[in-house]
């Protein structure tokens, strides 16, 4: 991804110059036995090779997750797989009754380690699979640039973002940092829980351009924590 495509994503600086179109599919890992559907937003008309970027949604999401995102990044070049995790995705509090109830699912899947590390181990599997389909889509064959992808998310997902960027996971003892991801755009990122004392210890081994984005307002929606603050948002 060159700096023209960094400058756009981080920025947003788009005038909408064309069309795009959605379609879903799921990917299956046979090795995990998991599911990992997702939505691609692309240009109307495909006649290059285009840079990918790949959406991970907050918990409780979907791949419908920031559409607007996908659509307007799409009418101007970029090709965007929202893909939806399951374990922390919409199905953790489909049924429920009440705004109770949806928080205490909610932090019921947030407290299982297994959800944040399928989501981790699901940006190396989507990025393979994006290879595959630049092979073998009669969509994507030969329009796909898979050197160099791009990853956007929110909350949640913008954990993601930092974690496929290369912050360091359980006080730093374990990396799930994948190479292929050349810039990011992390919005409202969280602190992990537990952070050591030396946050460097985390963060050092991310060195891509990542733009975060968060808002004064922007609280936690499951009150785990009496002390939050939304600018604990920014300490990324």
């Amino acid at each position: 991804m060159n700096h023209k495509h960094i400058i756009i994503i981080l920025f947003f600086f788009i005038i909408s110059n064309g069309n795009s179109k959605t379609i879903y599919g799921n990917f299956y890992d046979a090795v995990r036995d998991r599911n990992v559907p997702y939505k691609v937003y692309y240009p109307d008309s495909l006649t290059g090779e285009y840079p990918v970027l790949i959406f991970s949604h907050g918990l409780g999401g979907s791949v419908e997750a920031a559409g607007y995102l996908g659509g307007h990044l799409s009418q101007n070049g970029f090709i965007c797989f929202h893909i939806q995790h399951e374990g922390s995705d919409e199905s953790v509090w489909s049924g429920a009754k009440t705004r109770k109830q949806i928080i205490r699912l909610l932090k019921k899947s947030i407290r299982d380690y297994k959800n944040a590390l399928d989501r981790f181990e699901d940006i190396f599997f989507v990025a393979d699979e994006i290879i595959k389909l630049n092979r073998i889509s009669e969509i994507f064959k030969g329009r796909l640039d898979t050197v160099n992808i791009g990853m956007l998310g929110h909350s949640y997902g913008a954990r993601s973002v930092l974690i496929a960027s290369g912050e360091r996971v359980a006080k730093g003892k374990f990396s799930f940092k994948e190479s292929r991801i050349k810039a990011g755009v992390a919005l409202s990122p969280n602190l992990p829980d537990n952070p050591p004392d030396d946050l460097s210890i985390i963060y050092r081994d991310i060195d891509i351009p990542v733009f975060h984005i968060t808002g004064t307002e922007d609280g936690d929606p499951l009150n785990r924590r009496k002390d939050f603050s939304p600018e604990d948002r920014t300490i990324p």
